[in-house]
Order: C-alpha cells, then sequence, then structure tokens
C-alpha cells in the first residue's frame, strides 16, 4: 500500500511539473525593440477602426518603428504583465524599456511623429 502511495505521489508532482513548464509566459524581450533609435510598439485592445487608424500612423512613421504587436482581445497574462488600466492602450518600446504609454491614438501620432522629424533633421 505504501509503494502504490509513493508512486502516486510521484506521478502528481511529476504532472503538475510538466503542466507548469508548458504554460505561455509572458516575455518582455519579445517587445523591445532590436534597434537602436527605433521603437516597438504594442497595441492591446484596439478595434477594428483602431486598427485602420494605427496602421495609418505605423505607414506614416516608418523609419522609427522597428515592429509591433496587436492584439485587439488580450488575455489576463498580457494584461497583468503590462499593468493595463484601460483599453486600447499603446505602448512604446526601445530596446531597453518602455518609454510611452498612451490611450489615445493621436498621442501616440504625435509622439512617433516628432521622432520621425528628429531622425529626418540628422539626415
Amino acid at each position: 500500500m505504501k509503494r502504490f502511495q509513493l508512486l502516486l505521489i510521484i506521478f502528481v508532482t511529476l504532472f503538475l511539473g510538466c503542466k507548469a513548464d508548458t504554460e505561455e509566459t509572458f516575455s518582455f524581450s519579445s517587445i523591445l525593440s532590436n534597434n537602436e533609435g527605433k521603437y516597438y510598439i504594442t497595441v492591446l485592445g484596439a478595434t477594428e477602426e483602431l486598427k485602420r487608424e494605427f496602421e495609418q500612423v505605423f505607414q506614416r512613421n516608418i523609419n522609427v518603428i522597428d515592429g509591433y504587436y496587436e492584439n485587439g482581445n488580450p488575455s489576463n497574462r498580457e494584461l497583468q504583465a503590462l499593468k493595463v488600466e484601460s483599453l486600447p492602450t499603446y505602448f512604446v518600446f526601445d530596446t531597453e524599456k518602455e518609454v510611452f504609454i498612451t490611450d489615445d491614438i493621436f498621442k501616440l501620432s504625435k509622439f512617433l511623429m516628432e521622432r520621425t522629424n528628429n531622425t529626418n533633421r540628422l539626415n
């Protein structure tokens, strides 16, 4: 009987350990820019209309954007990891950290336009 209990405990422990290893984890490194002087944009909770507006902002500022991630229906894990208080939310990351956050697409556009203009002046 003791062997059975021991085997059962080992089985349950291994099963729970395997389940924890397979859970998806949120990685901040995947939302950082890979290029110095460029930004990675994360958009959470945007409607279809806001997605179209974001695409226009993206196209106007493509020279300072390294990439973007958009999720109209973010998971609780994403919301908690990024400490999202309301949707939609726009995050801007450089190569090391979050540098800008807003819930307003026009503020996002202004932030990126200022960086685009600064880049254009340097060239």
